[in-house]
């Protein structure tokens, strides 16, 4: 099997926007995607039994659903800060969580349905953590950084 380059972040190397809770929402958010990467590494190792494919399958399967939830719960909670402090460009960092969220939901349905090894693996190891990144360092940083401007307190 050929090596492919896999983007695994580490919570010290993403950026802190200083609200407790989104920090946290990230680092938990890293971790789960972290812990689902070395599932995939492993199902795709040529050295695995067979009989145990369909143990990582389910695997798998239940870390797609928890990263699924915590994505949910964590775009909601900001969505709702952006709502009480009336954040200018909510409706497109909103759209942004909305568009986000259905790439995730898609990619569990297809692996729920064809067991895609290689599609959700370039979407764990290559999209996703260049649009974390990207999405930290652009849109809730100024998120956050308005919120405190206009008195948030967590």
């Amino acid at each position: 099997m050929s090596e492919i380059l896999k983007t695994i972040l580490e919570t010290d190397s993403i950026a802190r926007v200083n609200l407790a809770f989104m920090d946290k929402a990230h680092f938990e958010e890293v971790q789960i995607v972290k812990d689902l990467g070395e599932l995939i590494t492993a199902y795709q190792d040529e050295t695995i039994e067979s009989d145990a494919t369909g143990q990582y399958e389910e695997k798998i399967t239940v870390m797609l659903i928890t990263w699924l939830r915590h994505t949910i719960a964590s775009f909601s909670a900001e969505n709702e800060l952006m709502q009480q402090i009336n954040f200018p460009t909510m409706q497109l960092h909103t759209q942004e969580h909305e568009t986000e969220l259905n790439r995730i939901k898609r990619i569990v349905r297809l692996w729920k349905t064809d067991k895609n090894i290689t599609l959700l693996a370039d979407f764990v190891f290559n999209f996703w953590p260049n649009w974390l990144i990207a999405h930290i360092n652009s849109m809730d940083i100024m998120m956050a950084r308005f919120a405190v401007m206009n008195g948030y307190r967590a």
